[in-house]
């Protein structure tokens, strides 16, 4: 990690030292990536209300981390979010290492049975 780190900065400064971004440098073109608002696992009032938030803001999509304890809860999170933004928003989720690769496969299909849950 630390080789991977000081290859990252000397990148970095070479960049700099010849005034161009990395991705010229490189030899390619820069190009906009779309960013999204994070929302916690915060239960289903503060992730609507964080997600509401980032719709202010401007972004036009949100990554919910998940995991409850049950399903349920989960759907209840990412319904109360749908509630809470725009409708042209995307909503992503994440179970972020919150159980097993075959229990979040097994949920992943339960809530896509759901639709967009919105």
């Amino acid at each position: 990690m630390a080789v991977s780190a000081l290859d990252m900065a000397m990148w970095d400064a070479l960049a700099r030292n010849h005034s161009v971004s990395l991705v010229h440098l490189l030899g390619a073109a820069e190009k906009p990536i779309p960013a999204y608002g994070a929302v916690g696992y915060d239960g289903v009032a503060e992730c609507a209300r964080v997600a509401e938030a980032w719709a202010k803001e401007g972004f036009k999509g949100v990554k919910a981390k998940i995991g409850y304890p049950s399903v349920r809860e989960d759907i209840e999170v990412i319904r109360a979010i749908h509630k809470s933004i725009e409708q042209d928003m995307a909503v992503m989720v994440d179970y972020n290492q919150s159980s097993v690769r075959l229990k979040r496969c097994k949920r992943l299909r339960q809530l896509e049975t759901k639709g967009s849950l919105g």
